[in-house]
């Protein structure tokens, strides 16, 4: 339910309590905005952490590349600089910034490739695909938090497949990588039970 309805989509955590009582799950597990509110930080955090494992052991294996990198910088409202590699669509770099000047760029640029074997050989803006779905994340969420952005990144990276069903990742990397829901599964903490009802 977290990781359908809220973390790739905009569902939030009262769609999910509802939910999971019009499913009768509150009779197993507890389904208190308070308790679910801690389910969604802690899956949050088991994304990005599977984003960060799956980039570094990929990496470690992938051929060296000439790539291009698209970049681009959108507003809501921090300033967030976006790159993407745009033959795979593998997000390089999605982060909020102080500034968008030239220094801001490269050091931001250099620190998200320096895990990849790759050299940049030119840079494009064209990226206003991704910026349109930031956009819309935000209207809805009205804040788009750093860690919802680095969530979004590796949904995006790890999750969204094309119809060939290959995923940004894949075509990036050139090679296969682990599943997030089967990770999930196994780093994720059982939900907590609900609390007993007083006997009328």
């Amino acid at each position: 339910f977290h990781l359908v309805f809220g973390q790739a989509n905009d569902g939030g955590i009262r769609n999910i309590c509802w939910l999971r009582e019009l499913c009768q799950l509150d009779r197993f597990i507890a389904v208190s905005f308070g308790a679910q509110q801690k389910i969604s930080a802690s899956i949050e955090f088991s994304i990005e952490k599977f984003g960060q494992i799956e980039k570094s052991r990929l990496a470690q294996q992938m051929p060296h590349r000439e790539i291009s990198l698209y970049e681009d910088e959108t507003f809501h409202p921090q300033i967030c600089l976006v790159a993407i590699e745009p033959v795979s669509n593998f997000l390089i770099l999605e982060e909020y910034a102080a500034n968008r000047d030239a220094p801001t760029w490269n050091a931001a640029v250099a620190e998200a490739l320096n895990p990849f074997s790759v050299t940049v050989i030119q840079s494009s803006s064209c990226v206003e695909g991704r910026n349109g779905q930031l956009s819309l994340r935000h209207h809805g969420l009205r804040e788009i938090s750093p860690r919802k952005l680095r969530v979004l990144g590796v949904l995006h990276n790890f999750v969204i497949k094309r119809s060939d069903g290959s995923t940004a990742a894949n075509r990036f990397f050139g090679q296969k990588h682990r599943e997030l829901f089967p990770w999930l599964l196994e780093h994720m903490p059982l939900p907590p039970r609900p609390r007993r009802k007083a006997k009328s």
